[in-house]
């Protein structure tokens, strides 16, 4: 994605790369100035391929745009021709145990969203509760629809505390609907009532996955 609307503006070599997502369908999370005009290109030298969307259909060559700045989600789907554009209007913390967001992560561009907070675990008959998972609310048609809340929760289930040798795999996430329990991860002990920094990575290169790292 690039052009002046776009995080790295006209300069091509700064366009935000779409995550392919199956055969010929790309998605990306990205942050758009309304009214400006962007586009979507094959690549970021020589003189890629040049698309835009209107009306849900990818077209050759033009350029978009969107109608208030915000962070959208944009799929295109080169084997239909469709696209969607939806406005992401909030990525939170969510604390099973109290079954309610705690704290907001703002965007901070190409697609990673962090904060900095301190959570303090629930104190349960049998220890301390340490579950979370992260809620989504979007607003789609190009933010024209009615705030549908989502949730990024585990896409491989576990019901362990990680350690500092757990695999990657331990936090990549996955979309899904809301519910309070499922789809969770823990938190390490050292981080029950200390500040720790939490990044979602919503990235082309990577699996789409989360991080919790001590300041």
């Amino acid at each position: 994605v690039t052009g002046e609307g776009s995080e790295g503006g006209t300069d091509l070599s700064k366009a935000h790369k779409m995550k392919a997502i199956a055969t010929g369908e790309f998605e990306i999370y990205t942050q758009l100035k309304g009214g400006t005009p962007f586009y979507f290109v094959s690549g970021v030298s020589g003189t890629p391929a040049r698309f835009s969307y209107s009306d849900g259909l990818v077209k050759k060559e033009g350029s978009s745009e969107v109608t208030a700045d915000g962070v959208y989600r944009i799929t295109l789907d080169f084997n239909t021709g469709a696209s969607t554009v939806t406005l992401v209007t909030r990525v939170s913390f969510y604390f099973s145990p109290q079954g309610e967001i705690l704290f907001d992560l703002p965007y901070k561009g190409y697609g990673i969203f962090q904060s900095t907070e301190t959570v303090t675990f629930k104190q349960e008959g049998w220890g301390r509760d340490e579950r979370y998972k992260f809620r989504m609310f979007v607003k789609e048609d190009g933010g024209s629809a009615g705030e549908k809340e989502l949730e990024w929760g585990t896409l491989n289930q576990t019901d362990s505390r990680p350690t500092a040798s757990s695999p990657e795999s331990y936090y990549y996430i996955k979309l899904m609907e809301p519910t309070q329990w499922d789809n969770k991860w823990k938190l390490m002990g050292d981080f029950d009532g200390n500040p720790a920094v939490y990044t979602l990575y919503l990235q082309a290169d990577k699996p789409y996955t989360h991080s919790v790292t001590k300041p």
